[in-house]
């Protein structure tokens, strides 16, 4: 059990990382296409 809710942890870092890393790629284009 104690196995399975660190994947889950793991998995949810994980999750937040790439999802944060995909705004601030997006955020980081859209200021090279145009001013906001």
């Amino acid at each position: 059990m104690k196995e399975f809710l660190r994947d889950l942890v793991t998995g949810f870092i994980v999750g937040l990382a790439t999802g944060a890393g995909i705004i601030i790629v997006v955020l980081v284009y859209c200021r090279m296409a145009g001013p906001l």
